[in-house]
Formats: structure tokens, C-alpha cells, sequence
């Protein structure tokens, strides 16, 4: 006892060392359960949860579930399917035509929920749409918890047809409203949810057919009548078999287990119980040991297997071997509490004798508890004396940590000479400390600018570079690191950070730790730095940005921000060379801090104290006014200050959309530019009948063709850099404009980015397992493979089958990870290809060319069919043959993937991809035809404005489509050519056509192929010489 209780003091005075160091545990003292965070004063209406819920019993019918978070009040109504416009028609019909509509809609993120029309019902309503992330009880757990009552209580219930079922709901719905269910997510159960949101009780039980005046009018009544009273009174009596079986586990949960083994002591040889986790297929033994037992307490057993602490209920943990014999000598990962399961808790709770359940449970938990308590309480006067003696030291020390902190910082930073601090040993004692802290609120602390390293500073690559000129010998970042950016730099990039925050005003007010509301947060800050080039030289970048993930109520607000998509940006840069429009890029500086003003109050982040440090140091006047006096001599002596935001700055969730916001009022409104009905991120300036130009964002970074519309960005947003010369870098991608048309590489990130995986075992089996390290190294470089796609799109099939492989850890050997390699060792060889975008004179047509593969193999598993849809931009002329002619052209997307659906033969995979292909094709005429004269939807000469020829190497699909029938063995496909018939009825398409395989140049899409085979090499010239070979080699 005394060595345990020894040991335990140690284990509480390290804790409270982790404690003491931890910023969050500091911050927020003492963890808060999700359900007490969930009851926040909320009026009624405010938030509503919705859900959708298939009934297991009867036919499987779908429930609308409606939970109101400030009461939990419930709604369930049966709907016709689990459609966005079912939704969107129940949730009219029934919450909003009762109750109205509520301030926020919080639901999952369900297709039905994040449908166009789902959503466009909130945005009419003008509802917040928030769809909470996934598995996040804190944020959907209400309504989960109301789902699992609803489907327990209609587990019993027969419902044969909609409307018993919408009886069952009904009475579930009145009787979960009316009961009062005594559980935390419940707000303590002092009322029922009806008398929270009503002032009364609305209970439906008392009914016309069961009265003391009648009594048998029940059995006089006609057989609907009786099978509703039957369904109302099996979902009553199941609903309150549930609730009690729920009452029930609450006293369980406090029942003791009897200990069939003696008392376990320090150092006793143990074996403990793991269950079988079938969710991460992992076939784990029921038993782990032997192991040395560290200590018992009344609720937990600490044990220390190989090293590792594990700890486990002591029903769980026996000093014998198990006789089943399944023992694994490895620890278990991680240190989760299990309880051995003795006995199913549905088959002890949910019986006839629910009451005398109840009082054998009850009496014999206060018998157990009885001998127990007096155990307890000698414990807890232990613990209480060694806190104690904890307290007294930390008293003691309470004011060291920050002013050691304080110097520990500024000794770090500053270079050795003589801005050492005198007087100081290497461990300063509390008093001296003290005296420093007085000297500095007098004179002020030293400051990190006033030492400059004239030496030089040495880079990572071996040269050297002076702290007051840093000309690179090479414009490429990517070869430095941030500790290569001079002192100077790093510490002009730290105050600019503080003068974006000041310049844009995204601080609301600078408040003390006791000042802030009671209601807000407290979030720290995380520092993010690295190099930059500006201006042909290496600089610094540092942005100090909360950390979003402790905001409580991070997804209290739309969060969603839309970028240009990566297609789209293609078609847009085919269209311009095609016309020859010039470009210009450009980038907003601090982009985050220029968004929209924050409607949140109450959220406070730290403020550095290097921000601290630079207000103290600032002469220019700039900074004056941030912090008072008595602020600024606080947070140099250590006390922390807290910056109430303003704007959601970079590290919020909702940061990205605020700009976005920003930048969509800005061009819309200020400059007058006519926002594209495809894509939210590109604006055009439009005249009376034609284009000028346009503008698409990815974030900050804008890239404009022909007339910018954001020339006068500058005049209402802050632009850092811009570019309008012939050598142009825009989201990674180099894109260089000569006579030809537009080129565009990646090759400075081929260069220095891609690597190669580090196999282990390279003598050994290629068909071997790989190992964990080798996984996660293979998903990082397959993810930079995956990012060159853009412009080398003739290695996605490649890639494709390499990402089939890493999705399973079951599916991947090391003969993929050669393959890994082999491909990057291809890029590399390869990356002075660039992707040409050529000019094409008008009239335009766009060529569709699809094919697809069944059953593609790998490795010897077959895997889904692969199809590959090919779109380019030619020019019309009175001969629509491709084929006998070479053709200039532009490839604008090529688009590779698998066939969602089974395919049993060819001629399944070649229609499912011609039908793919031809949405993709109309999709790119919508955006052309945007191009050419704003954004005014589709109409009806869009079919000749710009033609769609589709040539297919399937001649069953042309016959079948041009008149033929189709074949007897694929009939499934019917509706399939009858969309592709009507295409060609209303003019979307011009002609289907066939042309030989080896003219197909979408087959390197759907097979790994030699670089010599005829449809691959017309694939490459097509895209790097923009020229469509039609003619043999």
C-alpha cells in the first residue's frame, strides 16, 4: 500500500507538470460533457436538427426526423422517399406550417440535405443551412439519440401499411414529448420537451374508445378502427419498455461486479480482456498477457505490458490464465476501457417485470455501495492531502512559469553578445524574476530587431547569403527552408502579420483573461511560417492564426467557400488561346483579413507576445493605440491578453468563405462584373452583344483572359503581386503565351516535389505485403503524382490503378509501389513536356471521342471497367470526317475514371461512357458558349453556335443510335440509347459517328499502354503539339 500510494503521488505530480505546460488545459480547466455543451439557453425555434430515419420494421418507409435543440422538442413524419424534394416538401408541410421557420437548420451531410433543392428552399426561407461534419456527437447528437428512441419503440410495432405507420410515429412523437425521460441530453429532466416549448402537456393517450362510460365500445368498433388502436398501443407499450430499460442502465451503471479472483497486488502477473474490433478488421485475441499489474483501484486496474501502460476494468483483468487459450503476448495500442460481456443488458432489462427489475437493482447497488463508500471516502482523504501538498508548491512558484517563459523566449532568439541578460543565472529564481519584470515595465524589455548577424547566414544547399541582401542564386523556394530566411526578415514578417490584423481592423477590442464574456471562447494562437520569394528575394511569411479547432461553435456558420474548378479553369484557358486573348495574373495580399466582418460575438483568441514585443519596439505610430499603457506593461510581465476577432482570420473555418463573400460584393457590385451561372468563382465583363474578358479565382490568386474585369481590384482590395507578361505562374502551373497559343508545366514541381518511395524489401517477393511506412510514404507521393495531372493527363489511367490499390490495405503489394516509382521515374523523364493550348480559328466544334475497357486487370484481380472521355476544340468546316487529315486542335479535358455501374459486357462499359461523355461535352459547350456572350443560361441555338460530334469505336452503339436495334443480350442499355437518340433529336448533338480503335485517342485512358502504341502516341501529340494525327503513321 505504501509503494502504490508512493507511486501514485509521483504519477499526480507529473500530471500536474503536463497540466502546467498545456495551453488548453489551462484554458478551459476541466473537460465539459457534450451533453451539458448541448443544453445551451436556446429559444424555441432557434436551432432545428433534422434527420432522415428508414423504419426497419414493416416496408421499410423513411421518417423525417425534427428535434428543436433549445427544447428537443420531436417531430417525426412520414415521407414519400428519401429525395431532396421530399425533403424539402415535408419540412413546408409540417415544422415550418406549425411552428415556423427556425434562425438555423442544422443537418448531416445526406444527399438528401445537400441537394440544389433542398437547399435553395433554406437560402428562399432564409434559414441557415448548416451540414455538421461527420461522426460529430457534438454537433448531430441530439438527433441521433431521438432516432435510437424512435426506432427501439417501433421495434415491436406491425405496421402493414403508410398509414399505421404514420399512427406509430404519431404516438412515439406525443409520447416522447410528454414524458419526462431523466437523462442528461434532456436538461437535467425537470420537464417534459412539450412543457419546455408549450408551457403544458399535448398527451394524445386518452382516447374516445377506451373511456369508463363504454368500455367495450373497442370491441363494437369496425377492423380499421382496431388495427389503429392496436398499433397505438404497441408503440405506447414498447416506448415505455424502452424508456424504463433506459432508467434501468442508469442505476447499472453505478452496480459494483462481484470479483470471482482475490485482490490483485503490484507486480502480480495479470492477463486482461480486449474484444474483437470487426469495424478495423482486426481479428484481435479475447485476452492480453502475461502482464505485471501496477495498481488496483475500485474502478480500475493499471497494468504495464512490454512497456506499455494499459488500464482495464477489474472485471476484466484475472491474475490466471484464461483456459480458452486465446492469449496475445502483444499490448493493445491504445488504453480504452472494457468490461468482459457477461450477459446481454436488452435480455435483463427488457422483460415483464420491468418494476421489480427496478427495486432488485436498486436495493442491491445500495447494499453494494455500502461497503464501498466507507472505502472511498479514506481514499479521497489520501488524494486530498498529497493535492495538497501540490497546491502549496505551485503557490509558491505561481508567478515563475510566465517570466521564465518570458526570458526563456527572448534568450532563444537573441544571438549571444551583449543583449545577454545580466544578473541572471541559467535558472533564475523567483525574486530575480520579479526585479526584471519591474526593470521592464520602466524601460521597456530588449527587442529582437536590435541584433543583426552580420556575418551572413548559411543556407541548407551549402550557400551563403547576408542578412541585409538576400539575392538568391536560384528564383525556386522550394530548395529552402524557413531557418534559412535571415533574423531580420523573420522578425519583419512577425509585425507585418500584427499591422494586417490592424490595417483591416479585424480586431474588435484587446480585452484581459477575466474580461472576457462569459459566453465566449478562448482560443490560442499556432504560429505558421515560411519562405517566400518576393521580389528575387528569400523572405519570410508568418501568419499567427487561431486554432479553429477549439472553437466550439466552428460550424455555427456556412463554412463552405467555392473555388474555380480544375476543369473548368481548363476550359477557360482553351477558349482564350483559341482566341488569342492575352492574360494577366494576380494575388490579394492577406486575403482572409479583407474578408467580410464576423457576425459572431465573443471570440477571443491569445495574442502572441512577439506582437506584444513589436508594439513596445514601434516608433513609426503605426501600432499606437492597440494596447494601452497598463495593457502593454501586463502582457510584457507575462499576464496574457486576448484579442477579440473581428473577421474570421486565417485558421477559422468560416475564414475562406468570408472572403469569398468579399471578393463576390467586390467584383459584383464594384466593378461591375456579371458573375458566371456554371461557376461562383468566375465573373465576366460584358458589353451589349459580346464578352470582353473574364476572371476566375482559386482562393486569392485571380488569372484573367482578354479585358480583365478586375483591373480596378486594387482600388477596393489590397493586390500583392501581378503579372501580365508572357511568363505567367497561376496555382502551381507555369503557362507561357507565344504564337502557337498557350503552354503550360509543371516542371519546377516535377522537379523538386516528386520522389520516390523507399522500399525495404526490395529483394524480396514483389506479390509481399507492404508495411505501414511504406503505405503512408506510398499515399503521400501518389498524392503529388496525382497533382501534375492537370498537365500531363495521358498517366491518370496509371495513377487510377495505383489509387484502386492503396484504397485497400488488403489489395497493395510491393509490386505497387515499383509501379509507384516507375510512373514518378516517367514524370521526371518526361517533364520537359508542356501542354499546348492552340489557337483555333473560328467557326469552333467540339469532338467528343469515348471508349472504355471491361474489367481491367490488376494483378491479377479484376477490377471495375475504366472509361475515358476525350473533348477538343477544332475548327468547323464543310467536312466533319476526322479521320484522312491533320487536324489542329485543342484538348480541353480528358477525363478518365471507373464505371460506377456492373458492366457484363463491352458493349455495356462503351454505352454507360458515351452517355458520360456526352453530359461532359455539353457541360464544356455551356461554359464556351459563356465565354462568347455572358451568362444567360442555355438556350435553343446552343447546338449550332457550337456543334457536338461524337466518334466512338463501338459500331453496336452508332448502329443502335442511328437506327439498328439493340443487341438481344444488352437490353438493360434501352434507356441508354433512347437519351443518346433524343440528343440527337433537339440538336444538343450534330452527329454519332464510328471510327477505327487505333484512331481513338481516349483509349490511353482506359489501359496501361506501350509509349509506342498508335492511339498513345496520338494522344501525346494531340496534347503537346495540339495537332489530331488522322492519318496512318
Amino acid at each position: 500500500k505504501d509503494e502504490c500510494a508512493e507511486r501514485k503521488t509521483k504519477l499526480l505530480k507529473e500530471l500536474k507538470s503536463i497540466v502546467a505546460e498545456c495551453g488548453q488545459c489551462r484554458q478551459y480547466k476541466e473537460y465539459v460533457s457534450p451533453g451539458y455543451v448541448m443544453g445551451m439557453q436556446l429559444a424555441f425555434n432557434d436551432t432545428v436538427t433534422l434527420d432522415l430515419v428508414c423504419i426497419e420494421s414493416g416496408e421499410g418507409y423513411w421518417a423525417l426526423s425534427l428535434v428543436d435543440r433549445g427544447t428537443l422538442l420531436r417531430r417525426y413524419d412520414l415521407i414519400a422517399s428519401n429525395k431532396s424534394y421530399d425533403v424539402a416538401v415535408e419540412y413546408y408541410s409540417g415544422w415550418l406550417r406549425q411552428w415556423g421557420t427556425p434562425r438555423i437548420t442544422k443537418h448531416d451531410r445526406g444527399g438528401e440535405f445537400i441537394g440544389t433543392m433542398f437547399t435553395e428552399v433554406l437560402e428562399h426561407l432564409r434559414s441557415f443551412g448548416i451540414a455538421t461534419p461527420a461522426f460529430s456527437y457534438e454537433s448531430h447528437g441530439e438527433a441521433e439519440n431521438c432516432n435510437r428512441v424512435l426506432l427501439k419503440s417501433l421495434r415491436g410495432t406491425s405496421m402493414s401499411t403508410r398509414a399505421e405507420a404514420r399512427i406509430a410515429l404519431a404516438t412515439v412523437e406525443n409520447c416522447v414529448n410528454n414524458t419526462i425521460l431523466n437523462r442528461p441530453s434532456d436538461h437535467g429532466g425537470q420537464f417534459s420537451a412539450s412543457q419546455r416549448a408549450c408551457g403544458r402537456n399535448t398527451t394524445m393517450l386518452r382516447n374516445l374508445w377506451d373511456s369508463d362510460e363504454n368500455p367495450t365500445a373497442t370491441f363494437g368498433s369496425s377492423a380499421q378502427v382496431k388495427k389503429i388502436i392496436k398499433v397505438q398501443e404497441e408503440a405506447v407499450e414498447v416506448f415505455h419498455r424502452v424508456t424504463t430499460s433506459l432508467k434501468v442502465r442508469q442505476i447499472l451503471k453505478q452496480q459494483p461486479r462481484k470479483l470471482s479472483r482475490p485482490p490483485l497486488k503490484p507486480g502480480d502477473t495479470c492477463y486482461y480482456f480486449r474484444p474483437k474490433d470487426e469495424r478495423k478488421n482486426k481479428q484481435e485475441a479475447w485476452w492480453r498477457g502475461p502482464a505485471v499489474c501496477v495498481g488496483e483501484t475500485l474502478r480500475t486496474v493499471y497494468i504495464d505490458h512490454n512497456g506499455v501502460t494499459v488500464t482495464a476494468k477489474p472485471s476484466a483483468v484475472q491474475g490466471e490464465p484464461p483456459p480458452s487459450g486465446e492469449v496475445s503476448s502483444e499490448p493493445v495500442g491504445d488504453c480504452v476501457e472494457f468490461e468482459i460481456p457477461e450477459m446481454m443488458l436488452d435480455e435483463r432489462v427488457e422483460r415483464d417485470d420491468l418494476q421489480q427489475v427496478i427495486l432488485d437493482t436498486a436495493s442491491q447497488v445500495a447494499i453494494d455501495f455500502a461497503e464501498q463508500k466507507k472505502a472511498a471516502e479514506v481514499e479521497a482523504a489520501k488524494q486530498k492531502e498529497v493535492e495538497a501538498t501540490i497546491a502549496k508548491q505551485d503557490d509558491k512558484d505561481s508567478r515563475a512559469p510566465a517570466l521564465q517563459n518570458l526570458v526563456k523566449d527572448l534568450a532563444d532568439h537573441n544571438p549571444p553578445g551583449p543583449r545577454n541578460f545580466e544578473g541572471l543565472d541559467e535558472q533564475p529564481t523567483p525574486e530575480q524574476l520579479e526585479a526584471l519584470h519591474k526593470k521592464w515595465a520602466d524601460e521597456g524589455p530588449p527587442m529582437m530587431g536590435d541584433v543583426v548577424d552580420d556575418e551572413g547566414m548559411r543556407l541548407r544547399s551549402g550557400k551563403t547569403i547576408n542578412a541585409a541582401q538576400c539575392d538568391l542564386f536560384a528564383q525556386d523556394v522550394y530548395q529552402y527552408s524557413y531557418s534559412d530566411v535571415p533574423l531580420e526578415s523573420r522578425r519583419a514578417a512577425e509585425k507585418k502579420d500584427l499591422l494586417n490584423w490592424v490595417k483591416y481592423k479585424c480586431i474588435r477590442r484587446i480585452i484581459l483573461d477575466h474580461e472576457v464574456p462569459k459566453d465566449g471562447q478562448r482560443l490560442s494562437m499556432a504560429k505558421v511560417e515560411k519562405p517566400k520569394i518576393i521580389n528575387g528575394k528569400l523572405d519570410a511569411r508568418v501568419r499567427y492564426a487561431p486554432r479553429g479547432f477549439m472553437d466550439k461553435q466552428r460550424w455555427a456558420t456556412r463554412t463552405d467557400s467555392p473555388t474555380v474548378g480544375p476543369d473548368n479553369a481548363q476550359i477557360l484557358e482553351g477558349t482564350a488561346a483559341a482566341e488569342g486573348r492575352p492574360s494577366s495574373v494576380k494575388d490579394v495580399e492577406a486575403a482572409f483579413y479583407q474578408g467580410v466582418e464576423t457576425v459572431r460575438q465573443g471570440v477571443c483568441v491569445e495574442m502572441p507576445y512577439e506582437w506584444i514585443e513589436a508594439i513596445a519596439a514601434d516608433k513609426s505610430g503605426a501600432l499606437a493605440g492597440v494596447l494601452t499603457q497598463d495593457q502593454l506593461v501586463r502582457g510584457l510581465a507575462g499576464e496574457k491578453l486576448f484579442i477579440e476577432v473581428g473577421k474570421d482570420v486565417p485558421g477559422m473555418n468560416a475564414g475562406p468563405r468570408g472572403f469569398w463573400k468579399k471578393l463576390e460584393q467586390v467584383m459584383t457590385e464594384k466593378l461591375d462584373a456579371k458573375r458566371s451561372k456554371i461557376d461562383p468563382c468566375i465573373w465576366y465583363k460584358c458589353s451589349e452583344n459580346a464578352v470582353q474578358g473574364w476572371t476566375m479565382a482559386h482562393v486569392d490568386d485571380l488569372r484573367s483572359h482578354g479585358d480583365d474585369p478586375a483591373a480596378k481590384m486594387s482600388e477596393h482590395l489590397d493586390v500583392g503581386t501581378a503579372d501580365n507578361g508572357d511568363v505567367q505562374e497561376f496555382t502551381g502551373k507555369t503557362f507561357v503565351q507565344h504564337p502557337q497559343g498557350v503552354s503550360m508545366d509543371q516542371q519546377k514541381y516535377i522537379e523538386n516535389k516528386l520522389g520516390l518511395v523507399d522500399i525495404a524489401r526490395k529483394d524480396k517477393d514483389k506479390t509481399a505485403p507492404v508495411t505501414p511506412e511504406e503505405r503512408t510514404d506510398a499515399h503521400q507521393q501518389k498524392g503529388k503524382v496525382q497533382w501534375i495531372l492537370i498537365s500531363r493527363p495521358e498517366l491518370a489511367v496509371r495513377c487510377l490503378f495505383i489509387s484502386s490499390a492503396l484504397s485497400s490495405a488488403d489489395r497493395m503489394y510491393v509490386q505497387h509501389l515499383h509501379d509507384l516509382n516507375k510512373l514518378v521515374k516517367t514524370v521526371k523523364e518526361t517533364k520537359h513536356l508542356k501542354r499546348l493550348f492552340r489557337s483555333i480559328p473560328k467557326p469552333w466544334k467540339l469532338v467528343l471521342l469515348p471508349d472504355a475497357s471491361l474489367g481491367s486487370k490488376l494483378i491479377g484481380e479484376e477490377t471495375k471497367s475504366i472509361g475515358c472521355s476525350v473533348v477538343m476544340l477544332m475548327t468547323d468546316g464543310e467536312n466533319r470526317e476526322i479521320i484522312g487529315k491533320d487536324v489542329p486542335c485543342s484538348v480541353l479535358l480528358v477525363k478518365s475514371s471507373t464505371i460506377k455501374r456492373v458492366c457484363v459486357a463491352v458493349f455495356d462499359s462503351e454505352c454507360l461512357e458515351a452517355v458520360r461523355g456526352v453530359d461532359i461535352a455539353i457541360g464544356v459547350r455551356d461554359l464556351i458558349l459563356e465565354t462568347q456572350r455572358g451568362p444567360v443560361g442555355r438556350q435553343e441555338s446552343d447546338g449550332r453556335e457550337l456543334p457536338i460530334d461524337v466518334w466512338t469505336d463501338s459500331e453496336s452503339v452508332v448502329n443502335c443510335v442511328n437506327g439498328g436495334r439493340t443487341p438481344p443480350l444488352e437490353m438493360r442499355r434501352r434507356l441508354d440509347i433512347a437519351y443518346l437518340e433524343q440528343c440527337l433529336l433537339l440538336n444538343e448533338l450534330r452527329l454519332i459517328g464510328h471510327i477505327p480503335a487505333e484512331y481513338n485517342i481516349a483509349d490511353p485512358g482506359t489501359k496501361i499502354l506501350a509509349p509506342t502504341a498508335p492511339t498513345y502516341r496520338r494522344l501525346v501529340a494531340a496534347l503537346y503539339s495540339g495537332i489530331y494525327k488522322g492519318t496512318p503513321w
